[in-house]
């Protein structure tokens, strides 16, 4: 407090009066609050001097954005940090919070799929499970998540996702074995064992010995 004195003297009836008069200093309140998943420091109610300025820090729990700020009701952004520069009245402050997202690329190329695909936008912590089906007559050649190799599976799991993730998948055209042979008397020709790939078409000559048909 400030204290103003000012004295008055006056002459009556031989007695000297004295009078004193003292003005405190104005003060306000600010209440500051924090919903769910984070917290505003200091919190609760302070009781400030008129003209003073008081700051105040708001932080996320982990896997949590601040979402929103308001100042007596009214949006004021979603910094970090907040500050009442010249206290002159009463407010609140009101710290709002909203899930940490990142984002799942699932990228297919050519003669496949993969689900879901497309971005899939995800929480802090989640899993997602991605499904890679090759077209017909095409097999998975090899998957990638983040540019590095898992292999031709037809599954992948992505577990606690803390960052943004990209799952490539690429098919290349499925094969099977042929294996041609002749019964005795003739040949068939080519009569080794050839892989081919699938949809396409292969060629046999069949040749009888003389004096036998086929």
């Amino acid at each position: 407090h400030s204290t103003c004195i000012k004295t008055f003297f006056s002459l009556k009836k031989h007695f000297l009066h004295r009078i004193v008069s003292y003005y405190s200093r104005n003060t306000f309140e600010i209440q500051a609050t924090a919903a769910a998943n984070g917290q505003i420091e200091p919190s609760g109610i302070l009781y400030l001097p008129f003209g003073s300025t008081q700051s105040y820090t708001i932080t996320p729990e982990k896997g949590y954005l601040i979402d929103s700020v308001f100042v007596n009701n009214e949006y004021v952004g979603n910094d970090e940090t907040y500050t009442f520069s010249y206290v002159s009245e009463n407010a609140t402050i009101h710290a709002t919070f909203k899930h940490q997202t990142f984002n799942v690329w699932a990228i297919a190329h050519e003669n496949g799929s993969i689900t879901p695909d497309d971005t899939s936008v995800v929480i802090y912590g989640s899993t997602l499970e991605l499904n890679i089906v090759p077209d017909e007559y095409y097999k998975i050649a090899d998957v990638y998540v983040d540019g590095v190799s898992v292999g031709a599976v037809s599954k992948y799991r992505l577990t606690n996702i803390t960052k943004d993730v990209t799952i490539e998948a690429f098919f290349k055209l499925d094969s099977v074995t042929l294996i041609a042979s002749a019964g005795p008397n003739g040949k068939i020709n080519p009569s080794r064992s050839i892989a081919v790939a699938m949809g396409s078409g292969m060629m046999y000559s069949f040749i009888p010995y003389k004096g036998y048909q086929i």
